[in-house]
């Protein structure tokens, strides 16, 4: 029978690594561990949403004390998707030769020896696990949730919920642009496209450097980027402008961004390696040159992670990744094995905005 953690060198039983693994951390989450997505364990096996296309609260009418007369709740078109919960396993070993690097030998080896090395494979394989997680909440943030193995499609809310993706095209070799002007436009647009709620909060748009320095260097950008770099920000906001920033340490840690009206340009550098890459030179980048695309914050249950149940017939605990250890094998070698169960998607890819930017 499964165990918690017990004595690391007890070599005839297996042990439950559950613990270890929530610990590790990796730091390893633009935008999985910036708060936009809200996580939730599930002992189901399968997500099933309900989604309310137009999620707006309607008003409700007058009516007489003495007539109790009462009404439904504002009937809106309602979505629905049932999908199986992927799952994830990786497997690797403590042999010999990794007793080796500790101790002298096996009977020379402690209990902190033992546990020292589980750190260091589960370490590795957290950082796996995190790094896939992350290019969920990624596709899935822009309304296309990918296989972290290939980069094919796994759920697509467009056609789930019949939404056309929105497009957005900006030039910024135009020097009539407003870019200012532009900015409080397009969070009056994402207003009226919003159908779940009267009010937001910050829009956020994901660029590449050449993008982002396009944007900060335009004739219509410049006067207000510079003065925030040269900490005269106040001078600035209280003359001409507001909200804005250069580089910060924020939900996604130190990044490159400008913020002015509630819409925030934010420089993406992350790429992803596919579990199926010949080399490491093959990396799927975050955002496309040229491209970019806007999450919305502040808007009820738009941006979910779910995670299910592991393979366990004897410790079906919740968990956003689990990990194990098997009795001794062949006399040779431990497996540790780590898995997760997760899937993440919005419920409002009609604001999952497409960009393209013309920077020559």
């Amino acid at each position: 029978m499964a165990q918690d953690i017990i004595n690391p060198k007890d070599t005839t039983c297996i042990i439950q690594l559950n613990a270890v693994m929530e610990e590790i951390k990796t730091d390893v989450g633009f935008i999985k561990d910036s708060g936009l997505f809200a996580e939730h364990l599930t002992p189901r096996d399968a997500i099933i949403e309900q989604i309310k296309k137009q999620d707006k609260r309607g008003m409700l009418g007058f009516t007489g004390r003495r007539e109790r007369n009462k009404v439904k709740n504002t009937k809106r078109k309602e979505v629905q998707f049932a999908l199986q919960i992927p799952y994830q396993e990786q497997i690797d070993e403590i042999t010999k030769e990794d007793i080796y690097q500790v101790a002298k030998s096996w009977d020379d080896a402690t209990e902190e020896n033992i546990m020292d090395l589980y750190a260091d494979k589960l370490t590795v394989q957290r950082e796996v696990i995190d790094n896939s997680h992350e290019f969920l909440c990624w596709t899935a943030a822009q309304g296309k949730t990918l296989n972290p193995e290939d980069g094919s499609v796994v759920l697509d809310m467009f056609a789930i919920t019949d939404t056309t993706r929105p497009q957005v095209s900006l030039d910024l070799t135009d020097p009539t642009l407003d870019v200012l002007a532009w900015m409080g436009t397009f969070r009056n647009r994402v207003m009226r496209d919003n159908k779940r709620s009267n009010s937001s909060g910050t829009i956020e748009i994901f660029v590449t450097d050449l993008v982002f320095g396009k944007i900060v260097g335009h004739n219509s950008v410049r006067t207000a980027y510079q003065m925030a770099y040269e900490g005269r920000g106040r001078e600035y906001l209280d003359k001409v402008t507001n909200g804005f920033g250069t580089t910060r340490r924020g939900e996604y840690g130190i990044v490159s961004e400008f913020e002015h009206g509630g819409v925030r340009f934010i420089v993406a550098p992350q790429t992803f390696i596919l579990e199926n890459a010949e080399d490491i030179t093959e990396e799927y980048a975050a955002v496309e040159e040229g491209k970019g695309f806007a999450v919305v914050r502040g808007i009820r249950d738009s941006y979910k992670m779910m995670y299910g149940q592991n393979n366990s017939l004897t410790d079906p605990t919740l968990a956003k990744v689990y990990a194990h250890r098997t009795a001794i094998v062949a006399d040779a070698y431990f497996e540790i094995t780590a898995s997760s169960a997760p899937m993440a998607y919005t419920t409002v890819p009609e604001l999952c905005y497409e960009f393209t930017f013309k920077t020559k």
